[in-house]
């Protein structure tokens, strides 16, 4: 038999065979190039935003996913090839049914579509459901995407305290390049609230050895855990006030190293451990929280 794709190796990455003939098939070869990494894509719902707040808040957003690539580059797995739908979750995904399968908005979805998800987003693998927002609101829409965008880039099949303190950590670094340092105060601010008086005595104080001992101490009985936000929002000012350099772009990718059970569904996030013995990329992040990969 004669090999008609020998001509073609280096050249182009994909190739697409079209079938035509009269009695037969005749295979061409049609030569497509390879796609490079145009950087993220998100996309607001027309059927959860108005064309008003459209034509207001995807330039916000585009801003937001632009950011989380300059701190975070490179394709993330998973990415959906036409892009994020980001849409605002129906009241009742806050309900008890809701919870009993996934954690509530705002919140990344993987997979098969749940609930009554908007039209945009079938065929998409990758989409975002945010808290309804104030109308309209930029802040509350940047700190909310850039959380979910950073869980895209992490990796969206597990989850952890772990991840959610990075999360929590790059979101606000976000608030902070897009010059809403106020509202990023307040978020931190509003987050910690339900912290006990000793650690809000130590992070007043800017006592931040005493800081990451609770945070230390605290961190050895999250468990499953993902929901406790002033525990992660101590954890993200520990590594934003390190006086080292933050490598964020280690994050691509990051949960992968997580330690899960095989038999979880592809579709569902699942709640698996750190493994800080593998985590040695993210050694920037870690040792603000007192965390050694030995540990």
């Amino acid at each position: 038999m004669i090999d008609i794709f020998s001509s073609l190796r280096t050249t182009y990455l994909q190739h697409l065979l079209v079938s035509v003939g009269l009695g037969g098939f005749l295979f061409l070869q049609v030569p497509i190039k390879a796609q490079t990494w145009q950087g993220t894509k998100v996309r607001l719902a027309a059927s959860t935003f108005t064309p008003e707040e459209r034509q207001a808040l995807q330039p916000v957003a585009d801003h937001v996913a632009q950011l989380v690539d300059q701190l975070i580059p490179g394709k993330p797995e998973g990415y959906p090839t036409d892009g994020i739908v980001v849409f605002e979750a129906p009241g009742r995904w806050k309900t008890l049914e809701f919870a009993t399968q996934y954690d509530g908005p705002p919140v990344t979805l993987n997979g098969l579509r749940v609930f009554d998800e908007p039209p945009e987003t079938a065929g998409n693998t990758i989409r975002i459901a945010l808290n309804e927002l104030p109308r309209p609101n930029a802040l509350s829409l940047s700190y909310q995407l850039a959380h979910e965008l950073g869980h895209v880039k992490l990796g969206t099949r597990t989850d952890n305290y772990l991840d959610e303190t990075f999360v929590v950590a790059l979101s606000l670094e976000v608030l902070r390049l897009l010059g809403y340092e106020g509202y990023m105060l307040a978020c931190e601010g509003q987050n910690l609230m339900n912290l006990p008086p000793v650690a809000q005595e130590a992070i007043a104080s800017e006592k931040w050895a005493d800081a990451r001992a609770y945070w230390l101490k605290q961190s050895k009985a999250q468990g499953p855990r993902v929901e406790d936000r002033g525990f992660e929002t101590l954890g993200a000012m520990l590594i934003l006030r390190n006086r080292r350099r933050v490598r964020w772009s280690a994050l691509l990718n990051a949960s992968s190293g997580n330690v899960c059970s095989d038999t979880a569904p592809a579709h569902i996030l699942t709640r698996c451990d750190p493994d800080i013995s593998k985590m040695a990329r993210q050694l920037s992040l870690l040792q603000p929280l007192g965390l050694e990969r030995d540990r």
